[in-house]
């Protein structure tokens, strides 16, 4: 978990402040609170579509993604659900992130 940069004690909560980086060494800054047992709270990213995957045909609900990684623990996340039509880069970069943050909780947290 040596992409988490930054770990918070949060009220009953752990945040996680994640750089990962994708094709061309592009970083992407993540964010993470994960709750006492070990589920993901909430999610955000800086910027999702890195700026080599801008000029790939993409699709994506923003808000909805996000969303889609609250209740996720190491046990049920999977790298689909970072999954990003047409922004592999990206994709790849925050699969990379929710992992660290799963180990980073595990050796502080869990």
């Amino acid at each position: 978990f040596n992409s988490v940069v930054s770990a918070y004690k949060v009220g009953n909560n752990y945040g996680f402040v994640v750089k990962t980086y994708g094709y061309g060494n592009e970083a992407m800054t993540s964010y993470f609170i994960i709750d006492n047992s070990g589920k993901i709270v909430k999610m955000s990213v800086a910027e999702i579509i890195l700026h080599s995957d801008y000029f790939d045909a993409y699709t994506l609900d923003e808000p909805s993604y996000l969303a889609g990684f609250a209740g996720l623990d190491n046990g049920n996340y999977t790298s689909e659900v970072s999954l990003i039509s047409g922004a592999t880069v990206s994709s790849n970069a925050i699969d990379m992130a929710a992992k660290a943050a799963f180990e980073a909780f595990a050796v502080i947290g869990g």
